[in-house]
C-alpha cells in the first residue's frame, strides 16, 4: 500500500496544477488477509484520513475491497477490477501522469541513513517492470517472475488513479431550482389573459397543457365586459333531495338576459338540495 499527498504548485506556469507525493509504504506480503484488513481500516480511516482509496478487487481481493467500501464508505473506497482495457486504461494513465513530473516518489541509495525496505522493493520492482502490447494497442506491465513481485508497481498504478480522482474532488453545491409562479386571483378577471395561459402551459400547475388555451376566447370575460340582465331568470331545474341515489343527471336551465339580477338565483332550500346532490354525484354521501 502506497499513501500519498496532493497538494498544489504554488508558482510557474503549471500553477495550481495537483502535485502528488508518495509519503508512505506498507509492504505485508504474507500477512492473513482479515489481519490486513483491520490494520488497513485503521490506518485509512483513523492515521490518514485517506479522501480516496483505490482498492483491487480482482479474485481474492474482492470480499477485502467490499469489507473497506462499508467501513470508509463507497465515496471513499473505490473498487478496481482488473480486466485487459481496465488495465490498459490504468497502464497509459499512469504513464501520462509520470512523464508530466507531477507523481513523485523519495529517493533512497545505499549511501543514505534512511533506506527502508518498502522503499528498496519499490524501486526494485519499478526498475524491472517490463510493457506489453496488446491487440488492439492495449498495453500491460507486469514484473518478471524470476524477480519477484509487481504489487508496489500495481499500487503504483492505482495511487496515480486515486491521487487523480482526489485533484478534481469539489465539494457539494446545491442547484438552483425555478420556482413555479402562484396561483393567480381566480376573483380577478386580471387571470384570463395570455401570460396567464402561458405560464399554466409551461409549468401543468392546473393539468394538461391540452386542458387550457394557450390565448384567452373572445368568449371570455374580461375586467370591462360583464354580463347583464334585464330581469332575474327563473331558478334551475332542480329535483328535490331523496335517500334514493337518482343517477339521472340533472336539468339545468340557462336564460340570456341583460341586467344586473336583484336576489339569488336559487334560494335557499334549493341550494341545499343542490349541495347535497353535488356530493352524491362525487361519491362523498351514499
Amino acid at each position: 500500500m502506497l499513501i500519498a499527498e496532493v497538494t498544489r504548485m504554488q508558482d510557474g506556469p503549471a500553477a495550481g496544477a495537483p502535485i502528488t507525493r508518495i509519503i508512505e509504504a506498507y509492504w505485508w506480503t504474507g500477512r492473513p488477509l482479515h489481519e490486513q484488513c483491520d490494520r488497513l481500516i485503521t490506518l485509512l480511516k483513523e492515521t490518514w484520513q485517506c479522501a480516496k482509496v483505490v482498492v483491487d478487487a480482482s479474485g481474492l481481493s474482492a470480499g477485502l475491497a467490499t469489507r473497506l467500501q462499508k467501513a470508509l464508505g463507497e465515496r471513499v473506497i473505490e473498487p478496481f477490477v482488473f480486466t485487459s482495457p481496465s488495465k490498459s486504461d490504468l497502464a497509459y494513465a499512469l504513464l501520462a501522469h509520470t512523464a508530466s513530473g507531477r507523481l513523485t516518489m523519495w529517493a533512497e541509495t545505499a549511501a543514505t541513513s534512511a533506506t527502508s525496505p518498502e522503499s528498496s522493493e519499490f524501486w526494485r520492482e519499478v526498475e524491472r517492470a517490463r510493457p506489453l502490447i496488446r491487440a488492439g494497442q492495449k498495453l500491460s506491465f507486469y514484473v518478471p517472475e524470476h524477480y519477484g513481485h509487481d504489487d508496489f508497481l500495481v499500487a503504483l498504478a492505482l495511487t496515480s488513479r486515486a491521487a487523480r480522482a482526489a485533484a478534481t474532488i469539489t465539494p457539494f453545491v446545491p442547484g438552483v431550482w425555478t420556482a413555479p409562479p402562484p396561483r393567480p386571483d381566480w376573483d380577478s378577471m386580471d387571470s384570463w389573459d395570455p401570460e396567464f395561459w402561458e405560464r399554466e402551459r409551461r409549468y401543468g400547475l392546473y393539468g394538461t397543457p391540452t386542458d387550457y388555451p394557450l390565448t384567452p376566447s373572445p368568449t371570455y370575460p374580461t375586467s370591462s365586459t360583464y354580463p347583464t340582465y334585464s330581469t332575474a331568470p327563473p331558478p334551475m331545474a332542480f329535483p328535490p333531495p331523496s335517500s334514493d341515489v337518482d343517477d339521472t343527471p340533472p336539468i339545468y336551465t340557462i336564460h340570456s338576459v341583460s341586467a344586473s339580477p336583484s336576489e339569488s338565483l336559487y334560494n335557499r332550500e334549493q341550494g341545499d338540495a343542490l349541495y347535497v346532490r353535488l356530493r352524491r354525484s362525487v361519491g362523498l354521501d351514499e
